[in-house]
């Protein structure tokens, strides 16, 4: 989605995530609004069994709850960082000025708008994140009221993914336990895909910089 690596498409691939952490929160969150409860399948929970030698063989229907379980939590952490990355563009310095030189974010939120109010996400799916921009105030409002949560969301997200590798064995070398259970190396691929949820730092303004932008 950000292939090109504009700051338009990696704009646009955040606000993918957003609405993805978005929905799962609605979906899952219950009373506490923000999802945080994950690897609560059976399979996760149980691993390969409490000794060291595995006691355990995962099913394919084993794998398949755990995989579910792991793609949760990828889109939660990658939905939290897309955040993260949205409220430090947002609020960087100079942008508020640039959208308002450029025309500010009327047009957008007028369509935004009428996308929402003619439910047309229902024959675009895949473009329903584009709700988020009807009202770019509320949006980055909700975003910094989040922040301290989702700082502390994202490190149980982290936590919750070493736990589970370590909990499969997914470094093992062992030629028995990946004998045993074939699956780990299917498990450890999808934990490593997680490596790969990031989005651009923004790096401060040096001083510098901001002394040839003044002459």
């Amino acid at each position: 989605a950000a292939a090109d690596g504009s700051i338009s498409s990696v704009f646009s691939y955040a606000l993918r995530a957003v609405h993805a952490l978005f929905a799962i929160n609605a979906e899952k969150g219950g009373e506490a609004e923000m999802f945080s409860v994950f690897f609560s399948s059976e399979a996760s929970k149980v691993g390969l069994g409490p000794s060291r030698a595995p006691t355990v063989v995962l099913s394919d229907s084993d794998v398949d709850d755990i995989l579910a379980d792991i793609h949760d939590v990828h889109i939660v952490l990658q939905g939290i960082k897309a955040a993260k990355f949205l409220r430090g563009l947002l609020h960087w310095p100079g942008v508020s000025a640039a959208i308002k030189d450029a025309g500010g974010w009327n047009k957008v939120e007028t369509y935004a708008s009428m996308f929402e109010t003619l439910t047309l996400s229902n024959a675009c799916p895949e473009e329903a994140y584009f709700t988020l921009l009807g009202n770019i105030s509320s949006l980055l409002k909700r975003l910094d009221a989040d922040a301290e949560a989702m700082a502390d969301i994202e490190r149980i997200c982290e936590d919750s993914l070493r736990t589970c590798w370590k909990r499969f064995r997914c470094g093992t070398k062992s030629k028995g336990i990946l004998q045993q259970n074939p699956h780990i190396a299917t498990i450890a691929a999808y934990l490593r895909d997680g490596k790969s949820l990031s989005f651009p730092a923004l790096a401060e303004p040096s001083e510098e910089s901001s002394s040839e932008e003044e002459e």
